[in-house]
C-alpha cells in the first residue's frame, strides 16, 4: 500500500513517533514517504491510499502552530481529499485539562475536505518511550485491518 505519514512537531517528540511509524511500515513491505508537514502541500498527499498524520497538542488542547498552518493552507485553496483516508496520532501532556486534543481537531478539519478518517485516534502521553512506539504500531495495525 501506498502510505504517507505526515507530522508536525514543535519539540521533536511527533517527529520520532512518525520516524518509527515509517521504520515499522517500511518494514512490512509499504511504499512509504514521511513528510514535515512545514514543508508539505496537501495536494501532494492526494496521491496515498493512506495517510497518518501526527500532531503535537499546544497549550491546553489547541493545534501546534504548524498544524493550524498546514490544515488552513489546504482549505483556503478548497483541498479535497476525498479519495484519501487519514489516520490521526496526537501527542499531549495528560496533567493538561484538555488531553492531545490535536488528533480530534486535525481530523474534524480533514473530515470537512471530505478525508475518509480511520479510527481510533491514537493519543500519547508525555514523551515518546519503547512503550510509546509499540504501542503506535498496534495502534498501527489496526488502522492498516481496516483499510483491507
Amino acid at each position: 500500500m501506498k502510505i504517507a505519514v505526515t507530522f508536525s512537531t514543535l519539540s521533536g517528540n511527533t517527529a520520532l513517533v512518525a520516524n518509527d511509524l515509517i521504520e515499522y511500515l517500511e518494514n512490512k513491505g509499504h511504499e512509504t514517504k514521511l513528510f514535515d508537514a512545514m514543508n508539505v502541500d496537501a495536494d501532494q498527499l492526494k496521491e496515498y491510499e493512506l495517510v497518518f498524520f501526527g500532531s503535537s497538542t499546544y497549550g491546553d488542547g489547541e493545534l501546534n502552530p504548524i498544524t493550524e498552518i498546514f490544515l488552513s493552507t489546504a482549505d483556503q485553496k478548497n483541498h479535497n481529499c476525498n479519495n484519501t483516508h487519514f489516520a490521526f496520532f496526537s501527542l499531549g501532556d495528560s496533567s493538561y485539562p484538555i488531553f492531545s486534543s490535536s488528533g480530534t481537531l486535525s481530523s474534524e478539519r480533514i473530515a470537512k475536505m471530505h478525508g475518509n478518517i480511520i479510527e481510533p485516534i491514537l493519543q500519547i502521553d508525555g514523551y515518546p518511550n519503547q512503550d510509546t512506539f509499540q504501542k503506535c504500531k498496534q495502534w498501527a495495525e489496526t488502522i492498516l485491518d481496516q483499510m483491507k
